[in-house]
């Protein structure tokens, strides 16, 4: 189910709780920050179907930031993906104009539920952008 979106705002009733969530794995991404820190990895989730309780929303597309342990997963674009996380809201937007929107905090146990065999895996990721120079990568990536 590809949705528009809009329809993040469909997980507005969940905001403050804590979500089971499944997902396909779009691509991977690198988040700059003007820090020593380097980038944080990040991960574009289709198809999200989000569950708490009884109540079971799906949505189109959401980013969310993941930790380290996602290197060592194992997990390719593609794949089916199962993990915790909590709704929240951010401001979205650097202008004057920033709008409230809804996002997936606190990312945690990361599972591969059907692992796509042909996708690029986050090595193969970071081999990429260190040839394309687009953003420096910290050591603790590979």
């Amino acid at each position: 189910m590809t949705c528009s979106k809009q329809s993040r705002k469909e997980l507005q009733p969940l905001i403050g709780k804590e979500v089971t969530v499944w997902a396909t794995l779009k691509l991977f991404g690198l988040k700059s920050k003007n820090s020593k820190k380097g980038a944080s990895i990040t991960l574009l989730l289709e198809n999200l179907k989000v569950k708490y309780g009884n109540i079971v929303v799906y949505t189109g597309h959401n980013w969310v930031n993941a930790g380290l342990n996602i290197k060592d997963l194992g997990v390719t674009e593609g794949s089916l993906i199962k993990f915790n996380a909590v709704v929240g809201t951010y401001q979205k937007g650097k202008t004057k104009k920033k709008q409230e929107d809804i996002k997936l905090f606190n990312v945690y146990d990361i599972e591969i539920v059907e692992l796509n065999k042909f996708g690029r895996t986050f090595k193969e990721f970071i081999y990429c952008c260190q040839v394309i120079k687009t953003i420096p990568i910290n050591r603790h990536y590979i």
